[in-house]
């Protein structure tokens, strides 16, 4: 949002650009790296027919060459954008803990 509104000025300052297209630059590798390590993480814990199943569904979700996976918001029933099957999750735990 900040580089969009420097470029959008009705002169923008090339200094003040440039620092904000290397802030972003930083976030995105820093975002990519924190993905891979989660991937990496995911790998250690998950079985291969697990790993390569979420690969599909990654691949599924995503389109080609894509990494993420995206829900569906339950809008309706029987709607567009019906939600995820299988059960409802359960409700969060009250706040405080256990005692």
């Amino acid at each position: 949002m900040k580089l969009q509104t420097l470029l959008d000025a009705d002169q923008p300052e090339e200094g003040q650009v440039g620092s904000q297209v290397d802030q972003v630059l930083a976030a995105r590798g820093q975002l990519e790296r924190e993905y891979t390590m989660m991937n990496l993480n995911l790998r250690k814990v998950l079985s291969l027919p697990q790993w390569k199943q979420l690969k599909a569904v990654r691949a599924d979700a995503g389109g080609p060459g894509r990494n993420f996976i995206y829900f569906k918001k339950k809008l309706a029933p029987g709607g567009p954008g019906e939600g995820p099957e299988g059960p409802p999750l359960p409700p969060p735990p009250p706040p405080g803990g256990l005692d």
